[in-house]
């Protein structure tokens, strides 16, 4: 019969094997160990000196050993603080000694401090009170003889009686009773206090029902433990996925630290218990030298004051350390071996390592192995975990990539904001932007450091998540975050909204080309001015012989001509845009996604819908970098991310990034920027290209001052037929859109042939261009496109038409030019 776990071998961490000892017994062994195997002697001579005074002096009061020199002291302690107030004493130094004696002394905190000195007061006032409360007897005789408080309360009652003008020896009078109410009152006061972290403590511990000390147990409304976490408290490496890199470094700046982080053996209690020393790992602060390396923002740049810092929430270092022993003890349960032995702390979650551990079986011929703890049976507990630390979600990630650990993310308590201007202002971020002009801040990671990206690199950005999500405040951050370090003849955005309130705020922007695009039924038409801009900026490579766009714009500046911009494309719901025109948007977008990343355009597309109709697999293929929020299942989470856990996500901005440079999601709290911060940016830009605008205008009119002026133009004959200045550079696009779909719904796009003024529809056709030739010199076939909204083949025959009518001449020999229009008084002659 195979037996049950619990009785087990177990292989510690030292690797030693031992069967499963009683728990008295590992207790009383392990006690033992932690005093001679730590070289703190002196330390334990102390408290034993203590217990021992403290025995001898609580004996000799019940008169069960005396004589000698225990005598004298015995009358010594009777006369200075009573017969009972030197009981107390001699248990009070039993009660210091045993936790310097077992190397379990708390640390000594300015809070505890505090309750040491209450405890304190609170003996001297019970010593007073005592003797107070002795009515009729003369005060002095009592200390000669060792009754009530002894010299020490009999000097307070003195100081008390003197200060209420009563007279020690006499009987119950009200200045009496004033004096025992007064010395009750500072008594309970401050026993109260010296207890309140005994009383608030909690009673178990929340899996095991162990009863807990209450110096590891203590609540939040108690003054919080500064210590650091399970071990020493590290400053945040620059590269925290390599470990291996990491200790060295730890350990040549910390050397006395990093001697405390050592491991302990693993001791078995009840099924089994694990006892680890872990290191927390925060964020580190900025020192000085880097604030000093920092380059200065230029003055055409917006400066960082419009930005707003968030308010730091810390979370208690006592919660984490209840929450790694609730780990432990949960995998010991299910017969786990495991220890925490890193902890991440980030602003949404908290990220808490685990190293699993080995076990003994039996094997043949009765010999032992050893086994290793499986990655999935830590992973297939997620639901125990949650349930165990009352938690909504818990994420495990197995392993952690890059480490030889199993990672539980547990969500702290209060969620701390990430702003824009934090992750802007760090070295992060810094590094990046150095090298390319779209570095953009994603926010901080389960370990609190700052995470940025670079959208040249990507080159495309697929965003994902349920309503409420954090979708659009993520385009927002990037929006800010771009305008801020990129100029308007250096960066262009055509916005996309179907929403109509998301991006619309952002109208009047200087780097927004024409204005951010609501209708519908203009939506496509931007996506294919957008290629169109993309073919045109390929044909002027091919052109001078560049294969991108720096390669272009340097050959510009060599030249002293006009380089071409950055333009990023946003769309904030691509679901709205599928189901209107599916076909036409997905051509566009994957076309855009293959061939625009050399002309220096990027797109940033989201979906609340990460549906397979919606992310189909061409859109995919061509996004490999992807950034799913909080999704409704799991199998939305493998259409964005092709794995679970975004089902996972807490909201509100709590993301997981996938980077095509890695291939693995990193969870990430993402940056939030505010309204006022949005109206803040862009008034700026408004403010600065007003007083460029003005500033250019003025140096033109003070350089050609005094010159000749010259004679105005010549207006030329038909002023009419000039291109109109257009809002947005799509709008013949658009009519040309309008047309052809007006054109196919009434079914006479493709027919030849016969006279238009046969058909009614034709005959009006006629008449509106009769109508535009009255006020016309020239026209062309694009002039009556554009103006009767049609399509080209059908301006084409209409414009033959015309001409077999006698309303206008035959195509010009010049190029550009129209045809010219034949009035009444010419057709006459």
């Amino acid at each position: 019969m195979r037996p049950h776990w619990r009785n087990r071998n177990i292989r510690s961490y030292n690797g030693e094997v031992r069967t499963k000892p009683s728990s008295t017994a590992v207790s009383l062994k392990s006690k033992l160990a932690r005093i001679f195997e730590r070289r703190t002697l002196w330390r334990s001579a102390i408290g034993f000196l203590l217990v021992l005074t403290g025995l001898i002096t609580l004996l000799s009061m019940f008169n069960i050993n005396s004589g000698g020199w225990i005598g004298q002291w015995k009358d010594v302690l009777r006369q200075s603080l009573g017969t009972f107030g030197a009981s107390i004493m001699s248990l009070l130094m039993i009660a210091a000694g045993l936790p310097i004696l077992l190397n379990s002394m708390p640390h000594m905190d300015a809070g505890r401090w505090i309750q040491l000195i209450a405890l304190e007061l609170a003996f001297f006032a019970f010593l007073a009170l005592i003797h107070t409360l002795a009515f009729g007897n003369d005060p002095y005789q009592l200390v000669r003889s060792g009754e009530g408080g002894g010299a020490v309360g009999w000097v307070l009652a003195e100081a008390m009686w003197q200060a209420l003008g009563v007279d020690g020896g006499q009987g119950p009078t009200a200045g009496r009773f004033l004096s025992v109410a007064l010395w009750l009152l500072l008594f309970c006061v401050s026993a109260f206090y010296a207890a309140r972290p005994f009383l608030t403590a909690p009673i178990g511990n929340p899996v095991s029902g162990r009863r807990q000390p209450a110096s590891r147990l203590r609540s939040a409304s108690s003054t919080p433990d500064t210590r650091p976490i399970r071990g020493v408290q590290l400053p945040l490496p620059e590269t925290p996925t390599a470990d291996a890199a990491n200790k060295p470094a730890a350990s040549k700046a910390r050397p006395e630290a990093t001697a405390k982080v050592r491991r302990e053996p693993a001791v078995p209690s009840g099924p089994v218990e694990i006892k680890s020393n872990a290191k927390i790992i925060k964020e580190a602060p900025i020192s000085k030298e880097d604030k000093q390396r920092y380059v200065p923002r230029p003055d055409t740049l917006p400066p960082m004051d419009l930005l707003k810092r968030a308010k730091e929430v810390k979370n208690s270092d006592a919660d984490a350390q209840r929450t790694a022993d609730v780990i432990e003890t949960t995998l010991a349960h299910f017969g786990l071996v495991g220890k925490v032995v890193e902890i991440r702390r980030g602003p949404t979650v908290t990220q808490f390592g685990i190293e699993p551990g080995y076990i003994e079986r039996p094997g043949v011929n009765g010999e032992k192995r050893q086994q290793k703890i499986r990655v999935g049976q830590i992973a297939a507990l997620q639901n125990d975990f949650a349930l165990a630390l009352s938690a909504a979600s818990i994420r495990i990630e197995a392993p952690i990539p890059g480490r030889a650990l199993v990672g539980i993310e547990v969500p702290n308590a209060s969620i701390g904001a990430v702003d824009v201007r934090a992750i802007m202002e760090s070295e992060a971020f810094r590094k990046v932007s150095d090298t390319s002009p779209l570095a953009f801040p994603l926010g901080k990671d389960v370990s609190g450091t700052p995470v940025c990206a670079d959208l040249s690199r990507m080159p495309h950005l697929l965003i994902a998540g349920t309503t409420g999500a954090g979708k659009s405040v993520c385009i927002s951050a990037i929006t800010i975050a771009l305008v801020m370090n990129n100029r308007p003849e250096d960066l262009k955005l055509v916005m996309i909204d179907p929403k109509m309130v998301e991006l619309s705020r952002f109208a009047g922007l200087p780097h927004i080309i024409g204005k951010p695009e609501s209708d519908m039924e203009r939506l496509p038409a931007v996506l294919k001015w957008v290629v169109g801009e993309m073919e045109r900026r390929y044909k002027k490579f091919a052109e001078i012989g560049s294969r991108n766009l720096q390669d272009y714009n340097e050959s510009m500046k060599r030249r002293d001509e006009e380089p071409f911009p950055r333009i990023v494309v946003m769309i904030d719901e691509l679901a709205d845009m599928m189901m209107q025109s599916p076909i036409e948007t997905e051509k566009q977008i994957c076309r855009l996604a293959q061939m625009a990343r050399a002309t220096g355009i990027h797109m940033i597309v989201a979906t609340q819908r990460p549906s397979v109709d919606v992310v189909t697999g061409l859109i995919k293929a061509n996004f490999p970098a992807r950034i799913s929020f909080s999704v409704a299942s799991s199998t939305d989470s493998r259409v964005i991310l092709d794995q679970v856990g975004a089902e996972s996500l807490l909201g509100r901005g709590d993301m997981l990034f996938l980077n095509p440079e890695t291939g693995q999601p990193q969870r990430i709290q993402g940056c939030f920027v505010s309204d006022r911060e949005v109206e803040q940016v862009i008034k700026w830009w408004k403010s600065t290209v007003e007083e460029e605008k003005v500033a250019k205008d003025s140096a033109e009119a003070k350089k050609n001052k005094g010159k000749k002026a010259e004679a105005p133009p010549v207006e030329e004959k038909y002023v009419a037929n000039k291109k109109p200045v257009q809002e947005t550079p799509w709008e013949m696009v658009v009519a040309e859109m309008v047309a052809e779909r007006a054109q196919t719904q009434s079914g006479k796009g493709g027919s030849g042939g016969g006279s238009l003024g046969d058909d009614g529809g034709d005959g009006d056709l006629i008449q509106k261009a009769m109508e535009i030739l009255r006020n016309q010199g020239n026209v062309s076939t694009s002039l009556l496109q554009r103006k009767l909204r049609i399509g080209y083949p059908r301006a084409a025959r209409l414009m033959e038409e015309l001409q077999e009518m006698g309303f206008v001449g035959a195509k010009s020999t010049q190029v550009g030019k129209g045809r010219e229009v034949k009035h009444r008084d010419e057709q006459e002659e």
